[in-house]
């Protein structure tokens, strides 16, 4: 029964002042939390690093990594603008992941 009796002391000496500070502070907590969750659904976190076989490896798309060679990569990007057109044309077709 002492445990009991110090668990409700120690109840009793949170004074309501307190429990509003910190409801404020977890109130602002979670709109912070909520803003960082709204960022764009369709963007993922990409992490790079060179693999020991000389590959640029991209994590973060998917389950595992991609990994290029410096050359694939460099033509991906020259080609960007050709690679959006082609998505832009074709939307109806393609699928986002999650859909």
């Amino acid at each position: 029964m002492a445990i009991a009796s110090k668990k409700s002391a120690a109840t009793e000496s949170v004074s309501n002042e307190q429990l509003f500070e910190m409801i404020k502070r977890l109130q602002a907590e979670n709109a912070t939390l909520k803003a960082a969750k709204s960022t764009p659904a369709n963007r993922f976190t990409v992490k790079l690093s060179p693999s020991g076989k000389g590959n640029l490896c991209i994590y973060g798309l998917s389950r595992y990594p991609f990994s290029f060679y410096r050359n694939q990569i460099e033509a991906i990007l020259e080609n960007a603008e050709i690679i959006k057109a082609f998505i832009a044309q074709n939307e109806p077709a393609l699928s986002k992941k999650g859909e």
